[in-house]
């Protein structure tokens, strides 16, 4: 890959090989469309280093090789992001949905978000949630690990 990439062309790629549209990364990272639009149209050549780690951690690609096009050719199946997944994720998680994430995953210092916090208090409920749904496809009822399917 050359050296001279801007950060929208190496989004682009990315999102292309793994086959992921701008929406998908949208509501994976909890990013505007229009965020994510600015970033792959040019208008925001590097992204803020939140909105970096965000992208980073769904796309399973380190921030400073995210940012430089280097990353691996062929992802492992595990890396990349379950549309079927993705699609069970709701826009809001309810108090009764957030405590069965929290009975799954709990946190280890519990604190009470309101107002502005109550938005990154969601965004970690959706992680978790696709981390619990991501394992137990994984994983599968049994226990063992699930077959793989291409």
């Amino acid at each position: 890959m050359e050296d001279n990439l801007d950060f929208s062309r190496i989004l682009r790629e990315i999102l292309a090989r793994r086959g992921l549209s701008a929406g998908d990364l949208a509501r994976a990272t909890n990013l505007s469309r229009q965020a994510i639009y600015q970033i792959l149209n040019g208008k925001t050549r590097t992204p803020k280093r939140s909105t970096l780690d965000k992208m980073s951690a769904f796309l399973g690609i380190p921030p400073g090789q995210l940012l430089r096009g280097e990353f691996p050719e062929d992802t492992p199946s595990f890396l990349k992001p379950d549309e079927e997944i993705l699609a069970q994720i709701p826009e809001t998680v309810g108090q009764e949905l957030a405590a069965v994430i929290e009975r799954e995953m709990p946190e280890r210092t519990p604190v009470q978000l309101t107002g502005v916090a109550e938005k990154a208090r969601q965004e970690i409920l959706k992680m978790k949630l696709y981390l619990i749904l991501k394992k137990k496809k994984l994983v599968g009822e049994t226990g063992e690990p699930a077959a793989e399917t291409p």
